[in-house]
């Protein structure tokens, strides 16, 4: 059984092919990149292949779960790490693992809401000059 099976994926945004019948297994262990230049649908192949986004076209297995039909329970069983920094600086630490866990993991994830507060604010230190 392939660990990600991919077959004929396809995806259009404004008439435009990002993902264009793409086809490939990764077998379990095996090393496995996606390479290209800028705009080639690299991202959007993951995030088709994570249920992020939803195909156009093609057939999407993720460890034995369909995709987009069973995205949530393949991605609690997958890590991902992304490209750049995607943190939202005006949030906490708690506050941003909790965008994270409800875009990525689950709705289920074990932040919940009422456990994100505002962080105790360090008192100022006055230095003599």
């Amino acid at each position: 059984m392939a660990v990600l099976a991919v077959s004929n994926l396809r995806k259009l945004y404004d008439g435009e092919e990002a993902v264009a019948g793409v086809s490939f297994d990764i077998a379990p262990g095996e090393c496995f990149g996606l390479l290209g230049p800028n705009g080639a649908g690299k991202t959007t192949t993951l995030r088709l292949c994570l249920g992020l986004t939803h195909p156009d076209a093609g057939e999407i297995e993720l460890l034995g779960e369909r995709v987009p039909a069973r995205a949530r329970e393949a991605r609690q069983r997958v890590g991902v790490v992304p490209q750049f920094d995607n943190l939202d600086p005006d949030f906490t630490v708690a506050e941003n693992l909790l965008v994270y866990g409800y875009a990525i993991a689950s709705h289920d994830c074990s932040i919940s809401p009422a456990s994100v507060r505002a962080p105790r604010r360090a008192s100022r230190l006055s230095r003599a000059e």
